[in-house]
């Protein structure tokens, strides 16, 4: 039976063509980008705010559809959820080339960008190490590829070290797997780490007193 992703957004399908001309004719776009709010007991749409952007990859991810590209007040790359995009338009001015906003030359690496973007979060660039147990040796290497280098540290757990964009899915990544994997460095994320696993367990009522019942 064929699997079929049904989008709250219709006009998706006009944003996916108007995103791949741009692309393909090295076009900007212009875009109102909507996020949901809660009215009453429903989420309805906000009003929206406008963007023109560059546009470089559509990655689906997730069941669901992002654009990368650069909105020219940063020079960075930022994803955009298609299903969020209304009334998008292919205009007439040049694109900036990606090559002044990331790494990649001659070709924007949609493959590689979005195995260093979690979850479509977009976040500073950092090298990271982590120490994971055996068991999500494969969890890793779907996430890193295979090329990534692991060093054995014990009978059960090894180390790597990855360039990543620390964001709040990189964050939520680390999280769903608990204490089998670990933050070596950075130091600042290994911080953040153990602040928000400190305000789990205060949410759940868990404190240094409880926990030594």
């Amino acid at each position: 039976v064929e699997k079929r992703v049904k989008f709250d957004n219709e006009e998706i399908y006009y944003a996916i063509d108007a995103v791949g001309r741009a692309i393909a004719a090295g076009r900007k776009i212009s875009f109102l980008y909507h996020h949901r709010v809660l009215s009453g007991i429903r989420a309805v749409p906000d009003a929206g705010r406008s963007f023109v952007v560059s546009p470089y990859a559509m990655i689906w991810s997730g069941d669901k559809y992002y654009l990368a590209g650069n909105y020219g007040k940063y020079d960075s790359v930022s994803v955009y959820r298609l299903d969020r995009m209304k009334h998008t338009e292919v205009l007439a001015e040049a694109a900036r080339p990606f090559e002044e906003v990331c790494s990649y030359r001659g070709r924007f690496d949609a493959a590689d960008f979005a195995r260093r973007t979690f979850h479509m979060y977009h976040g500073e660039r950092q090298r990271v190490e982590l120490c994971c147990s055996d068991d999500l040796l494969e969890a890793v290497l779907d996430q890193f590829g295979n090329d990534v280098r692991l060093t054995r540290r014990g009978p059960r757990d090894f180390s790597l070290r990855v360039e990543v964009d620390v964001s709040e899915g990189f964050l939520q990544w680390l999280l769903q797997y608990g204490g089998r994997v670990r933050v070596l460095s950075p130091e600042p994320l290994r911080q953040e780490m153990l602040r928000r696993i400190r305000g789990m367990a205060e949410a759940y009522g868990i404190t240094k007193k409880t926990c030594a019942q």
